[in-house]
């Protein structure tokens, strides 16, 4: 319930979340949800797709207040409108996180800690659109997501090998002549 004086952002109803059926990352380094962008690469902010929406890849370790050096790496922090995404699962240097905006009342209740402190320093990928977040850079305006529970980012092969089909005919055998 609402009181009069409170403000209520409407706006989360509005937003239309993207509904896709998420494949665990085979690669990195594309921006596409098979192929997520890394936390570094996101951070050097070289990399974008053509509005800037992509998808990033990394482990949640905490959550910040009003500037990126007020982060708490603990799953009891009480912040619900970011993550801090982190290419080392048990990161505590906020230079190194990219700030991972939860725009949406559905996107938080998913992903920020206090609704989900088992989600704490697991891996998850995000998308959204690339853009500065607590004056660095980051994902705002994100839209979905997906947690991947034990996954180890290090075993994603970043230039996964074409398979190539091999055929082998075997000859029928001979037949014997008299």
């Amino acid at each position: 319930m609402t009181a009069a004086c409170e403000k209520y952002d409407f706006t989360d109803e509005e937003r239309k979340e993207v509904k896709t059926e998420v494949a665990r990352p085979i690669a990195i380094g594309e921006g596409t949800a098979s192929s997520p962008y890394t936390v570094e690469a996101m951070l050097e902010g070289s990399l974008t797709g053509t509005d800037g929406s992509c998808w990033v890849i990394g482990y949640v370790v905490g959550a910040t207040y009003r500037t990126i050096s007020n982060a708490e790496f603990t799953a009891s922090t009480s912040y619900t409108a970011n993550v801090l995404l982190a290419g080392d699962s048990m990161c505590t240097d906020y230079r190194k996180c990219l700030p991972v905006e939860l725009s949406s009342t559905s996107i938080k209740n998913k992903f920020a800690l206090p609704h989900n402190p088992q989600g704490f320093r697991q891996c998850a990928t995000f998308y959204g659109r690339s853009a500065r977040y607590f004056n660095t850079n980051g994902l705002r305006n994100v839209s979905a997501g997906h947690w991947w529970y034990g996954l180890d980012i290090q075993l994603i092969d970043p230039h996964p090998q074409e398979w190539s089909d091999t055929t082998i005919l075997l000859s029928a055998p001979r037949e014997k002549q008299p």
